[in-house]
């Protein structure tokens, strides 16, 4: 299959962004200011300040399944899991809660305390990101944990499973391809030194971004972790070279006639993050949006494609991703359906993605907007929601994009950039497909690229 890069991103014009700014209502321009700081240890701090009793601290590494070498598939995923062993007592004195997760391009730790407690949490992340306690007996029961959510996820989490795939055949043969859980080979043979190890050169502070939300100050986050001891690192998370995954346009299928349904998902290429193009793919996953036959919509959903599917009962659920990284992406729809409307729903479903092209309205781009904005908001509602914005920005940008900015950014978004965006990354470009389930009528994948572009005389 062919193998592409993503070009220019569209532009949004710097004057019009300045004037959608001053015509901003007040419960956007007055929002918690957020403060940040660059440490001598090279770690990055973020925090919004509140009047709360609780606070949230977390720290974002750039560090996730992306940079392992293949023998040590799955290790950022064990030592998040294995974050906070041999700290139970110092945990349980805070009376909060910790978690840890990793991804394929962060590895993310965080505690939800009392205000109270802040500098006890925050010297607790820098012992677990600079001291790991766990014992190779903690190391090999996780293994065997990981091992056994495996075989389950074959059979219990088919739309989880089914992402491991997507990303296997679009970046195949590139890092970005390897699964986050890493392969039972690889979860196998990791020990506690080798997670130690790759800690140690993973976790710098160049590659940390601190966040905090909620009853904490700025000067008190920043003077404790001011006292992590970390090694600064020779590079920040923002210029961590990372390895090119070059797109393959492709497709994995899985096929499963005993199944019920069939789980499907079609992506195409995008830019990543610091891409111009995120902001309109953005309103076109807005657009295209989501459906579930259980949410009781029915044939009134607001989107075109939800009410095709609704009316030729195409689908049980669908909705619009779109995943985003460094120098690369994935937009695209995850479908469950029966086998026997296959081909229909992948007909209406590029038509849809097609229609943003060629024939999106004013009214579409607008009505995108509110929810867009509203579905924002909603996210950073809550000091959880908050503290997960501040990192990932943080970690991703090198700084913090403000309610007002990022309201600005849609407003100054017109019909032709959405148009333009849709047009780069889904008009007659490659796709990756990845399907688990009962696949006899799921066409194949000429027919699929052929029905991404429109004939027009």
């Amino acid at each position: 299959m062919m193998m592409r890069r993503v070009g220019r991103a569209v532009s949004t014009p710097t004057l019009l962004l300045r004037r959608t700014l001053a015509s901003l209502p007040s419960y956007v321009t007055s929002a918690p200011a957020v403060s940040t700081a660059k440490l001598s240890n090279g770690i990055s701090v973020a925090a919004e300040a509140g009047p709360d009793e609780l606070a949230v601290v977390s720290v974002w590494i750039d560090s996730g399944s992306r940079y392992e070498a293949s023998s040590l598939s799955g290790a950022s995923n064990l030592v998040a899991r294995l974050a906070f062993r041999g700290y139970e007592s110092e945990v349980a004195k805070l009376g909060g809660s910790v978690q840890a997760w990793a991804a394929r391009e962060m590895t993310v730790m965080s505690a939800a305390v009392l205000k109270a407690d802040v500098p006890a949490a925050t010297a607790l992340l820098g012992k677990v990101v600079s001291s790991p306690k766990f014992t190779e007996a903690d190391v090999d029961a996780e293994k065997g944990a990981v091992l056994a959510e495996m075989e389950a996820v074959t059979v219990d989490a088919h739309e989880q499973l089914l992402f491991e795939h997507l990303h296997a055949t679009a970046f195949q043969d590139t890092f970005l391809a390897q699964p986050v859980a890493g392969t039972p080979e690889t979860v196998a043979s990791l020990n506690k030194s080798t997670l130690v190890d790759f800690t140690k050169a993973n976790f710098t502070g160049s590659r940390m971004a601190v966040a905090g939300t909620g009853g904490l100050t700025m000067e008190g986050l920043a003077a404790a972790v001011e006292g992590w001891a970390v090694g600064a690192g020779p590079t920040s998370a923002l210029d961590e070279p990372a390895t090119p995954s070059v797109f393959t346009g492709s497709d994995v299928r899985a096929r499963f006639d005993s199944y019920p349904l069939a789980h499907v998902a079609l992506a195409f290429e995008t830019a990543g993050w610091r891409s111009k193009l995120q902001m309109p793919l953005l309103l076109v996953q807005t657009i295209i949006g989501s459906w579930d036959k259980a949410s009781g919509v029915g044939k009134n959903g607001t989107s075109a494609l939800s009410r095709n599917v609704a009316e030729n009962e195409l689908a049980t659920s669908y909705t619009a991703f779109n995943l985003a990284y460094k120098d690369t992406g994935l937009f695209g729809v995850y479908m469950v359906a029966p086998e026997n409307k296959l081909e229909d729903l992948a007909w209406y479903t590029l038509h849809a993605l097609l229609k943003v092209v060629h024939q999106t309205t004013d009214e579409e781009v607008e009505y995108a907007k509110a929810q867009l904005k509203t579905n924002y908001l909603s996210s950073i509602s809550s000091l959880a929601g908050a503290n997960d914005n501040l990192g990932r920005q943080m970690l991703t940008y090198g700084r913090v994009m403000s309610p007002a900015e990022f309201f600005a950014r849609v407003d100054a978004l017109t019909v032709a950039d959405v148009k333009a965006a849709a047009d780069q990354v889904v008009n007659d470009q490659d796709h990756a497909l990845a399907a688990v389930g009962p696949l006899h009528e799921l066409p194949d994948y000429n027919w699929i690229r052929r029905r991404s572009y429109w004939l027009r005389y």
